[in-house]
């Protein structure tokens, strides 16, 4: 009787021990590891896009809260002239002043950028240059009647504000005769502004000379006199009444916030971004060279809050053209458009909700399409030297 032997021993043939996957269990093999490892890519992408926008709100963040840091310190500074800051004081200056640029008297005081009051809705484009603010593109109040300083170039759809302070280190004024002052040793430069308060006026005069020609480190006198200097000089001195005990007198400063570009022009989109600037009070009573603070801002909003009931708080929040009497400005609400620094992190142009209303941003550009992510800050800040119930 024949057996089979392999049967018997467990012995399986070499042709079926070779045998592998076949064509069709290869193919959905491929498959799934396909679609696994699309999975993965796509997790991988997502992430990765993830991270590129939290790290962008994070930069902006921290940009704004920088940017806030340095208007802050500035504004709630606003009407600081030395003693008591109460809007009950008199003002007084005898500079020469020719225009209506300077007014140190009104503390602060505000432009509105045409078709952005609050509520109104305009489309924005970041690529487009910076205009000079003599252009009737920018609005005060009647009360107002000011000026924006020469030689200021800023974006359309942004507001301009400016505030009047003192510097922080101060001295006491010891005696006046003949047109010159005497105090306690103060660091001023020729040509400065010397901001005069003796608790019931503040008096504004410029520095024509000390008692070195150049005004060189520490000084203690001051030449006021009509005709000791012409740029822009003083009137003639007539303080009147000052009382010498009370008199404090410090260096006048102002800063003049606003929204502008590195360059004039309206190319190098990337290169050429929109930045938060300011220009501080030089020594001959006008401002001087812009100075960044802070790159990548797009447009500043302001809102003035009003007191017409004398409580040292606001009843109101209005733009600059419809504030009735810029002494009763306690407190300002700025809001900053900031953009990230790197393109590609949005899908699709934006719309933010932006003081009050829905912006459009224009995303039709020559180089690349515009990709940045955008945000909005607000912050409200106190006048300090208006609510502290002088």
């Amino acid at each position: 009787m024949k057996t089979n032997k392999s049967k018997q021993t467990g012995f399986t043939p070499l042709s079926k021990r070779m045998a592998g996957f076949s064509l069709i269990e290869l193919m959905i093999a491929m498959v799934i590891g396909l679609l696994v490892m699309s999975g993965v890519f796509q997790v991988f992408i997502s992430t990765k896009h993830a991270n590129k926008t939290l790290l962008a709100e994070a930069e902006m963040q921290e940009n704004a809260r920088f940017a806030f840091s340095v208007i802050t310190s500035i504004v709630q500074e606003a009407g600081n002239f030395g003693c008591q800051a109460s809007n009950a004081m008199t003002h007084n200056s005898i500079v020469n002043s020719t225009d209506n640029t300077f007014r140190p008297e009104r503390v602060i005081e505000g432009w509105e950028a045409k078709n952005t009051a609050f509520g109104d809705t305009y489309t924005t484009n970041a690529n487009t240059g910076v205009s000079g603010t003599n252009t009737l593109h920018w609005t005060t109040s009647a009360a107002g009647n000011a000026q924006i300083d020469a030689g200021t170039k800023s974006k359309k759809y942004s507001d301009v504000f400016k505030v009047w302070y003192t510097k922080k280190q101060k001295t006491n004024l010891t005696a006046i005769a003949a047109g010159v002052l005497s105090f306690n040793a103060l660091d001023i430069d020729k040509g400065d502004i010397l901001a005069i308060n003796d608790c019931q006026s503040v008096n504004f005069a410029q520095v024509c000379a000390c008692e070195e020609a150049d005004c060189t480190g520490n000084d203690s006198s001051a030449d006021i006199n009509q005709g000791a200097c012409n740029s822009p000089g003083n009137n003639p001195v007539n303080f009147l009444n000052i009382n010498l005990p009370t008199t404090e007198i410090g260096v006048l400063e102002a800063a003049l916030f606003f929204v502008g570009k590195r360059a004039t022009g309206t190319t190098g989109y990337q290169q050429n971004m929109p930045s938060l600037y300011v220009r501080h009070l030089d020594n001959d009573g006008t401002l001087g060279n812009k100075e960044e603070i802070l790159e990548g801002v797009e447009s500043l909003q302001v809102l003035y809050g009003e007191d017409i009931n004398a409580n040292q708080s606001p009843n109101m929040y209005v733009s600059a053209d419809d504030v009735t009497n810029w002494s009763n400005v306690v407190s300002l609400k700025i809001s900053l458009l900031l953009r990230s620094l790197k393109n590609n992190i949005v899908a699709g142009s934006q719309t933010l909700e932006f003081n009050g209303a829905n912006i459009n941003v224009d995303d039709t550009h020559d180089d690349k399409p515009d990709r940045y992510l955008r945000r909005v800050f607000t912050s409200t800040i106190a006048l300090r030297n208006r609510n502290i119930g002088y």
